[in-house]
């Protein structure tokens, strides 16, 4: 595991500056954290929306060069230049960032997962949308890009390899997961789970700043969840 990285101001996911505390350290962090609607948040899938105005997304990835750094308490694929995107709504959505959490953040079902990838995305207005994979660790399933999650490493790959054949999606509007935890963002968790095998696991694990870096599930202030 790498060393603890540093956040300004200080923040991780320990008893003594974690998600607990986050509020309090300083006035941004207390503004964001007032937001009504903060995520992750956990939910079953029997409470969703369905036969809603959602429409399949459009996603317009392809090849190119991303650079692993670690910040924010997490390991981040940095893309060096902003051609790939996504089209949800009818509004496109340039990816910005790939990120992970270990375990998972979002809850469906009760059940948690050993891998939250996050795709960040804004369109032109610079709202934010986030869209949600979750790997499950097994032996049976696609071939996941097979990256060196090191620092400093330089990589070329396709970020649509990591996703699952369909484009079945739950949306709900949420805020960001990190400090400052502000909002609104637009949630897309794709309900495709994908399988690696667990050394595939382990190679971000040993990386990651800490040893786990997913937020608590927050309240739900009565929001509907819509299932594509």
């Amino acid at each position: 595991m790498s060393n603890q990285i540093e956040t300004v101001p200080f923040w991780d996911y320990s008893t003594t500056a974690g998600p607990e505390q986050w509020a309090s350290i300083c006035p941004e962090f207390t503004t964001a954290a007032a937001y009504q609607y903060e995520s992750p948040i956990a939910f079953d899938t029997a409470n969703c929306l369905s036969g809603n105005s959602l429409t399949a997304l459009e996603i317009n990835y392809q090849a190119q060069e991303f650079t692993v750094d670690t910040f924010t308490q997490s390991i981040h694929l940095v893309p060096t230049d902003f051609t790939n995107s996504l089209v949800f709504s009818g509004q496109t959505y340039t990816l910005q960032d790939i990120h992970v959490h270990m375990p998972n953040e979002h809850v469906i079902d009760g059940v948690m997962q050993p891998l939250e990838i996050h795709f960040v995305h804004r369109n032109a207005a610079q709202e934010p949308l986030v869209m949600g994979l979750f790997v499950k660790a097994g032996t049976n399933g696609p071939t996941l890009p097979n990256l060196n999650w090191h620092k400093g490493t330089t990589l070329t790959f396709n970020p649509a390899d990591f996703l699952g054949a369909t484009s079945h999606y739950f949306n709900y509007s949420g805020s960001l997961t990190t400090p400052p935890t502000n909002g609104p963002v637009t949630w897309v968790l794709l309900k495709d789970i994908q399988i690696a095998a667990p050394t595939w696991l382990d190679a971000i694990r040993q990386e990651l700043p800490c040893a786990n870096n997913n937020r608590p599930a927050q309240p739900f202030n009565g929001r509907h969840i819509d299932a594509y």
